[in-house]
């Protein structure tokens, strides 16, 4: 009884919980979309996978992927139709090449609140607590804000399994048909963002289902009759692909290709997870020794145990794959999310974590959170950068600390949005780097300076990447690499290896001014020969 007590005089009043997760989600959308296009795509596959999505548009092939005008394999299609769709609404930059992921971590967020609110009425702060655990972990905040793919697969892989799960759990058929039809679609769009890997969510459904063993809630015949709503989403493409003049071309170059090379060691993940999962795995870690005691009251939750199953299921399946890398992590966080916010309330409430924090918490938050909202305006005075953008990012941050500690007083909410103005300062202080970690933007900006455009320039020997990211930023492919030098007519810029100045220069002369670019195109250095004064 007093736990209860504890527990409704923390979130008391209706209003006051639909004010909160109001909060939640405009922070969620401010972090996750301002200023998405102040920094460069400075990581080489990123911009590769942003400029394979131009490309849909200046090809015109919409089934056949292409990078540098050669065909693609690497990745189904549908994270290069949605950025194609971004760029052609608003222009090929930045903010277009990172809107995808922004929009799908923001869908999470809202998937994560309505699952939670769905499978555990009685209690807002599983919703609450969830939500906040997702959005203020270092890697759903990174890739929410980057040009890749897999925020877009994640959020669909989970969306799938969330979609299973209420299906599973509706007694009435109508209800089972729409959340049935749900799963195959979601998966069947994860099938486009990432191939085959996309059916893992079965395997999951598979285990779960061996646990429970009631398979009349199951209603196989609905989930059957389901079905074709994957083979909708997915069979257009792949015959279309079939029917494509270059299929054969693309068939073999998908024998042959190495999509992913990168091996870590046996124990890469959990290192990589409690550092990605942050904040929330710092709570996990604290509240695990309590889940024995509790152990009888998570096993009457289903809604736990389907996403235990989850978590357990899939990370199993990452360590059996040679190749590791910690974005493969992210279908994880909205489960490990769901998990944390139901163990960490029972923390808060019963446990030591409730009577000896809160003596002390108040005083280290404060000294964090001044920290953390001068950082950007600070940073940006001595380092340069955008002081505006500085501002409202330190102003946001303000508020909404203030905001928790006035409306919440809960320390779980106050870390967890300490967390996020953390990360909404470093990306402040990223997008002072730019140049740094951006060789080819800053050959670019060498080339728009005299104004050459991307039909004068003449790339002899270069690194075949220095194409690729000259056609992004140009919106426009320029001529593909020589490996003789020319003098052609038109040309007005030489891109070439800095130890190819004597063959460059024998051909347009000693007396035209060369620029040296160190480090362009994967770090080789480079020069920049320009023909007119």
């Amino acid at each position: 009884m007093l736990a209860d007590n504890l527990k409704t005089d923390r979130f008391r009043q209706d209003r006051q919980i639909q004010i909160l997760v109001g909060f939640i989600l405009l922070l969620g959308f401010f972090s996750m979309f301002f200023n998405l296009g102040g920094r460069t795509i400075e990581n080489q596959d990123n911009i590769r996978l942003a400029e394979v999505g131009r490309e849909v548009l200046e090809s015109g092939d919409w089934v056949m992927m292409h990078l540098a005008g050669g065909i693609y394999v690497d990745k189904p299609p549908l994270h290069f139709w949605n950025s194609a769709l971004a760029y052609h609404v608003f222009g090929t930059n930045t903010f277009a090449a990172r809107l995808p992921s922004a929009l799908f971590a923001f869908l999470g967020l809202a998937a994560i609140l309505f699952f939670c609110r769905a499978v555990d009425r009685e209690n807002p702060r599983t919703a609450i607590y969830a939500s906040l655990f997702l959005i203020s972990s270092y890697g759903y905040s990174y890739y929410a804000r980057t040009a890749r793919l897999e925020m877009e697969y994640s959020v669909l892989f989970s969306l799938s399994l969330m979609a299973f799960y209420l299906g599973y759990d509706r007694t009435g058929k109508k209800g089972k048909l729409t959340y049935y039809l749900l799963f195959w679609t979601f998966m069947g769009l994860a099938f486009l963002e990432k191939g085959p890997v996309a059916l893992i969510p079965l395997l999951i459904a598979a285990a779960y289902l061996l646990l429970r063993r009631d398979w009349r809630r199951l209603r196989i015949g609905i989930l059957a009759a389901a079905f074709p709503a994957f083979i909708l989403v997915v069979l257009p493409w792949v015959g279309f692909l079939y029917g494509h003049p270059q299929f054969e071309s693309y068939r073999n170059l998908l024998e042959e290709a190495r999509i992913m090379t990168r091996k870590e060691g046996l124990l890469y993940y959990f290192p990589s997870l409690m550092f990605n999962f942050f904040p929330g795995s710092a709570f996990l870690l604290v509240s695990t020794p309590r889940v024995r005691s509790w152990w009888n009251e998570l096993k009457e939750r289903p809604w736990l145990v389907f996403s235990a199953t989850w978590v357990i299921v899939y990370f199993t399946v990452l360590h059996l794959t040679s190749a590791k890398t910690a974005r493969y992590l992210l279908p994880l966080f909205l489960p490990l999310s769901v998990i944390t916010a139901w163990i960490t309330d029972r923390m808060v409430g019963l446990t030591v974590l409730a009577r000896n924090v809160r003596i002390y918490w108040k005083a280290a938050a404060a000294v964090f959170a001044i920290l953390v909202c001068l950082a950007p305006p600070v940073w940006t005075l001595f380092h340069g950068g955008q002081i505006h953008i500085a501002v409202i990012v330190s102003l946001t941050c303000m508020f909404s600390l203030f905001f928790a500690w006035r409306r919440s007083g809960d320390v779980v909410v106050f870390v967890c949005i300490v967390c996020i103005s953390g990360l909404l300062s470093v990306d402040v202080i990223r997008a002072t780097f730019n140049d740094q970690v951006s060789h080819n933007m800053r050959l670019y900006k060498l080339l728009k300076e005299r104004d050459v455009q991307a039909d004068q320039i003449f790339l002899y020997r270069t690194d075949r990447e220095i194409r690729k990211y000259l056609g992004f930023y140009y919106d426009r492919l320029p001529a593909p690499e020589h490996q003789t030098v020319t003098n052609e007519r038109g040309v007005k810029a030489v891109v070439f290896p800095v130890d190819q100045l004597g063959n460059v220069q024998r051909v347009y002369g000693a007396g035209v001014k060369t620029v040296p670019l160190n480090g362009a195109g994967g770090g080789y250095d480079y020069a920049v020969l320009f023909t007119e004064p």
